[in-house]
C-alpha cells in the first residue's frame, strides 16, 4: 500500500490515564537499509503480522510503501537487521477529532527502554499544522533526527531525551 504520511512526534511527558487499558501490540522493526538520503527499507512484525516497509526521508511528511510479508520471509530476513533494531509496546490512543486519523504512543523496549513518543498522523498538512499537543505531550521532536527510529535503532538513546 503506497500512501503520504503526515506525522508528527512528541516526547510523552506523562502516561495518559487509564493507558494500561488501552488496546496495543509489540512491535519488533528492523533496518535492512538506510540510504544517504534517509530513505529506509525495512522489515517489521506487528504482532502477527509481518511487513516489509520502504519510506522516504523526510521529516513531517514522507511516502510510505508498506508490503505484507510472510512469518517465513519476516525470518528470512530478520538477521539482516541486527545491531539495526528497535522493540517497543505501541498503544493506540482514541480520539474523536476528524483532523486526526491515529494517535499512537510508543513505549521502548530494550536498550531504548524509558523512552516514550506519541505520533499523531493526519489527513492534511493543514490539520498538522492547526494541532494542539494535548496536555500529557512533552516537547515536539519531529524535526529532531535523533529521535527517528532508523537513528535509534543505530544510534540508542539521544543524551537529552526526556521531556
Amino acid at each position: 500500500m503506497l500512501k503520504h504520511e503526515i506525522e508528527r512526534k512528541f516526547l510523552v511527558k506523562i502516561l495518559p490515564k487509564n493507558w494500561r487499558a488501552l488496546p496495543h501490540v509489540k512491535v519488533r522493526q528492523g533496518y535492512l537499509v538506510i540510504a544517504q538520503d534517509r530513505t529506509e527499507i525495512r522489515v517489521r512484525q506487528k504482532g502477527k503480522i509481518y511487513l516489509q516497509t520502504i519510506k522516504s526521508g523526510g521529516d513531517k511528511t514522507r511516502l510510505e510503501i508498506e508490503i505484507k510479508i510472510t512469518k517465513k520471509q519476516f525470518d528470512a530476513l530478520w538477521p539482516a537487521t541486527k545491531n539495526r533494531r528497535v522493540e517497543k509496546m505501541r498503544y493506540f490512543v482514541p480520539h474523536a477529532q476528524k483532523s486526526i486519523e491515529k494517535i499512537e504512543m510508543d513505549l521502548y523496549q530494550g536498550s531504548l527502554k524509558g523512552l516514550k513518543v506519541v505520533e499523531v498522523e493526519f489527513p492534511n498538512q493543514k490539520a498538522s499544522n492547526n494541532f494542539k499537543k494535548n496536555d500529557w505531550f512533552g516537547r515536539e521532536v519531529t524535526l529532531d533526527r535523533n529521535y527517528k527510529n532508523q537513528n535509534l535503532a543505530l544510534y540508542g538513546l539521544p543524551k537529552k531525551c526526556y521531556n
